[in-house]
C-alpha cells in the first residue's frame, strides 16, 4: 500500500515511525521542510529516522493519505496533498476536533474520507517526539460498514504494530474525542497541569462534566448522541502520566493553538442552534488569555 502523510509533529512522526518499513511510506513536505528534516532528522523515542520525503512536485497518486497537521494548517496541507490524491485514494484525518472531515470532504469528495481520530499522549520538543503511551487509531466509514478499504487499512496497522479500533459508530467516537479536547485540553492549558495532576482532582472533574454537558447539548442538535456515561468516561479514561496535553504544550511554547477548534466550535454551534454554552464561551477566552500571558513571558525572556 502506498501511504503518504502530511504533518510530522507529535502524532505524525510517531505514526510515521510505525509505518516506515511496513509499506511504501513517505511524508509530504515542501522544499524548505525537506532540507530541514535532512539536516535535523526527526527523533521518535530516542531513535532518529531518515524518513522518505516527497514534495508535491514529486507526486504520484497514493492509496492512503493521512493528515496529521494542526487544524489551522489544514488549508495549506490540502494544497500540498492534492497532487497525491486520486480517484482511488482514501483519506484519514488525525486532526483534533470535528471539522476536518467535513472540510476534506468538500475539497476531495465525501466518498474518499473516513471518520478517524487518535488517542495518544506525547511530548514534542523541536525535532524530538516522545510518546507517553501507545497510540490507538479509531477509524471507520461514515455508515459504519466494514468495507474492504477499512479492512485493508486495519491489516496495515496490524503489520505496523499500531493499535486500532473499528467502532460501531465512528462519528460518535470523533465527537467523544472532541469533548475530551474541550474539557481536558482546554482546562489543562489554563491551569498548567499534567494528566497526573488532573487524575484524582475531583473538583476539576466536576468542571469537565459541566463543559461536557454543553458539548452533549450541541451534539444532539448535530445528530450525535452523547450519553451521560460518555461524559463520565472523561474521568474514567483520563490517563495518569506526567504528560501534558497538546494544547498546553503549545501554550507553554508560545505556539499558535487549536483553541478555536475546541471550545470555540462549541460556542459557534451553540449560537447556530440557540443552545447556551457559557462554560465553553468563558473557557475559550481563558485559553486565549493564558496563551497571551505565556507569549509575553517568552518575549520578555528573549529580550533579556
Amino acid at each position: 500500500m502506498k501511504v503518504r502523510m502530511i504533518g510530522a509533529g507529535a502524532v505524525g512522526a510517531y505514526i510515521g515511525s510505525k509505518l516506515f518499513g511496513n509499506c511504501d511510506f513517505a511524508f509530504i513536505v515542501d522544499s524548505e521542510r525537506r532540507e530541514r528534516y535532512r539536516k535535523n532528522p526527526l527523533t521518535v523515542s530516542g531513535v532518529s529516522y531518515d524518513f522518505p520525503l516527497v514534495t508535491p512536485e514529486d507526486a504520484s497518486k497514493a492509496d492512503l493519505v493521512i493528515f496529521a497537521t494542526k487544524n489551522f494548517q489544514l488549508d495549506a496541507a490540502m494544497e500540498s496533498a492534492a497532487p497525491f490524491i486520486g480517484e482511488g485514494t482514501t483519506i484519514i484525518s488525525l486532526l483534533n476536533g470535528i471539522t476536518s472531515e467535513e472540510i476534506l470532504s468538500r475539497r476531495f469528495g465525501h466518498s474518499k474520507v473516513l471518520y478517524a481520530m487518535i488517542r495518544i499522549s506525547s511530548l514534542h520538543s523541536g525535532s524530538e517526539i516522545r510518546p507517553m503511551n501507545p497510540g490507538t487509531i479509531v477509524f471507520g466509514e461514515g455508515d459504519n460498514s466494514r468495507s474492504e478499504r477499512v479492512l485493508e487499512i486495519a491489516s496495515l496497522l496490524e503489520k505496523a504494530d499500531i493499535k486500532y479500533v473499528i467502532p460501531d459508530d465512528s462519528r460518535h467516537e470523533v465527537w467523544w474525542k472532541f469533548m475530551l479536547n474541550c474539557c481536558v485540553n482546554a482546562v489543562s492549558s489554563v491551569m498548567d497541569c499534567t494528566f497526573h495532576e488532573m487524575h484524582d482532582n475531583s473538583e476539576l472533574h466536576q468542571a469537565f462534566f459541566m463543559i461536557g454537558r454543553e458539548v452533549q447539548a450541541v451534539a444532539e442538535k448535530e445528530g450525535v448522541v452523547i450519553t451521560e456515561d460518555d461524559i463520565l468516561d472523561l474521568e474514567r479514561k483520563l490517563n495518569n502520566t506526567n504528560g501534558k496535553t497538546s494544547l498546553l504544550q503549545d501554550v507553554l511554547a508560545g505556539r499558535q493553538t487549536e483553541n478555536e477548534y475546541f471550545c470555540g466550535v462549541v460556542s459557534a454551534l451553540g449560537r447556530k442552534h440557540g443552545v447556551p454554552t457559557p462554560c465553553n464561551d468563558f473557557l475559550s477566552k481563558l485559553v486565549e488569555a493564558s496563551s497571551y500571558v505565556h507569549r509575553m513571558r517568552l518575549d520578555s525572556k528573549s529580550t533579556l
